[in-house]
């Protein structure tokens, strides 16, 4: 149901090398159900939001509304210095509350103090009762707090601290003053992914793109094993869990010596079958990269450290 494809640079001198191996949906994955997931539509509609990046916000997420899954659950939450939520508990996806979502967006207003922390903290330590289905947080903020505050990195262990791993965290901001620290981190340590938009108009696609994207899950708890003493130095060293149509890559540096990358994937299907795949390669025979290949592997390390 996936293809694992891998790139080698050679070190020119020394011996050993980097990788990137890639994770991708085949033409079989059709065949795997989607696995059914909770959403959380979170937008900041505090006064430090422009009434510009709010109207962005808000039409962007009212278009994303037509992206959720028919087997999702969703709700709003509308936060300032404490979240609102439209329906107070997770809904069907229906045209009845779809509805209702995009009417409770549209009277949103600027107003109150930013609480970023106190707003989606509640979700992620409630997480979710059911295991089997994950819950991604869709946060639209420039994540600058004006109550409540803390160091980003409080805020970062915090959240990470109290998530049991079955909550995603997806960023979304846009324009000159978010703060990308905090926002960045926050999908990286929990399974998610911050997209930002420097220009304010380009939000509302880019949202609705993303969105689009990752609404048929296919592998849920994408995790990964690799043998050989190579594990120490791969990153992410989680995974997000694997989309249709999306690719994941992993990078890695091997040593002089190590002749092949064995690569054990493990994950839950639509049905809740754990599926494995178990990939051999040799360095040898993998097509060659250039040398940003160590670039990104250093820069995937240095956000890992």
């Amino acid at each position: 149901f996936v293809t694992v494809s891998v790139v080698v640079y050679p070190e020119p001198r020394g011996g050993g090398g980097y990788f990137r191996a890639d994770i991708a949906p085949n033409r079989r994955s059709d065949a795997l159900p989607d696995v059914a997931k909770d959403i959380l539509l979170v937008i900041d509609h505090s006064t430090s939001i422009s009434g510009a990046k709010l109207d962005q916000f808000k039409a962007g997420a009212q278009a994303a509304l037509q992206c959720l899954n028919p087997k999702d659950r969703f709700d709003v939450v509308a936060f300032t210095d404490h979240p609102t939520r439209c329906f107070g508990t997770l809904q069907p996806v229906t045209p009845a509350t779809t509805d209702d979502a995009r009417s409770f967006i549209g009277r949103l207003v600027r107003g109150g103090m930013t609480d970023v922390f106190g707003s989606i903290a509640p979700f992620v330590e409630a997480n979710n009762p059911d295991p089997g289905r994950p819950l991604n947080v869709f946060l639209m903020s420039d994540g600058n707090s004006t109550v409540n505050m803390r160091r980003d990195d409080d805020v970062v262990r915090g959240i990470v601290g109290m998530n049991p791993g079955n909550v995603s965290i997806y960023s979304f901001s846009a324009g000159r003053k978010a703060n990308l620290f905090l926002l960045q981190f926050l999908g990286y340590l929990n399974r998610g992914f911050s997209l930002h938009e420097p220009e304010l108009t380009d939000f509302q696609a880019g949202l609705v793109r993303y969105l689009s994207t990752h609404s048929s899950l296919i592998v849920a708890d994408l995790r990964y094993q690799i043998p050989g003493g190579l594990a120490a130095e791969v990153f992410p060293k989680r995974l997000p869990h694997l989309y249709r149509g999306e690719t994941l890559s992993i990078f890695g540096r091997y040593p002089a010596g190590a002749e092949e990358l064995t690569l054990a994937l493990l994950g839950r299907d639509g049905d809740g079958r754990e599926r494995e795949l178990l990939f051999h390669r040799r360095f040898r025979d993998c097509p060659e990269a250039g040398a940003e290949l160590a670039q990104h592997w250093g820069a995937q390390k240095i956000f890992h450290l």
